[in-house]
């Protein structure tokens, strides 16, 4: 507004070619080229939950050996009477008391030697495939709204910007403690939320407007 109507949407093309403006230059591209793949990995797990499916896998734990030392195989190795008494006093024992003992490492206990976990059950390079076309569709968007640029930006802030600013965590904060949060709180929280979902429409609205004015 206060440079008015003549500055183009993208900023940094009123920059002259010196030194600072080029240093300016990389630093946008280095900020893009670092935040895009934050971005897109979202959009990626969510596709690949759509289009391929995941199976159980059982996978062999390193933490536990990390933690709490290599596992021992009892069947490849048999143990001599010492050895037996010394795996004997890797478990909890009874003391003079009746108490249990805590000698024993706890982490060999609660760290399981076996997990596991979901994998695509699908060829590496139909996930690589999915993912080309997911960053050409988003380089697409990009050339095809280059002139829009300050229309795209303003949607996004609306939309986004105040869905995550605002709405998603005063939802949350309401939802996971529902049972402890004061008469305040919760007014506060409503307040956010309804800040967040005023602002985010009449962003829109108003990016609405000016797009259809621009085009007519």
């Amino acid at each position: 507004m206060i440079y008015g109507s003549n500055v183009p949407q993208i900023l940094t093309d009123t920059l002259e070619t010196g030194v600072p403006a080029q240093l300016v230059r990389v630093t946008l591209i280095i900020a893009v080229m670092m935040t895009y793949p934050l971005q897109l990995y979202p959009v990626v797990e969510i596709a690949e939950s759509i289009f391929f499916t995941k199976v159980h896998s059982r996978s062999k734990s390193h933490m536990s050996e990390i933690i709490a030392g290599p596992s021992v195989d009892v069947g490849s190795n048999p143990t001599s009477p010492t050895d037996s008494a010394t795996n004997e006093s890797q478990y909890p024992q009874l003391d003079s008391s009746g108490s249990v003992s805590t000698s024993i490492n706890e982490t060999q206990v609660l760290i399981p030697k076996d997990t596991e976990e979901l994998q695509y059950q699908t060829a590496a390079w139909k996930r690589n495939l999915l993912r080309t076309v997911l960053v050409l569709i988003t380089a697409g968007i990009a050339v095809l709204l280059k002139d829009e640029f300050a229309y795209v930006n303003a949607l996004i802030g609306s939309l986004g910007s105040s869905v995550l600013a605002y709405i998603l965590p005063c939802t949350f904060h309401l939802v996971l403690y529902k049972h402890t949060n004061s008469v305040g709180v919760v007014i506060k929280d409503i307040v956010f939320i309804i800040f967040g979902l005023v602002g985010g429409l009449v962003g829109v609205v108003i990016t609405v407007q000016n797009i259809v004015k621009n085009l007519t």
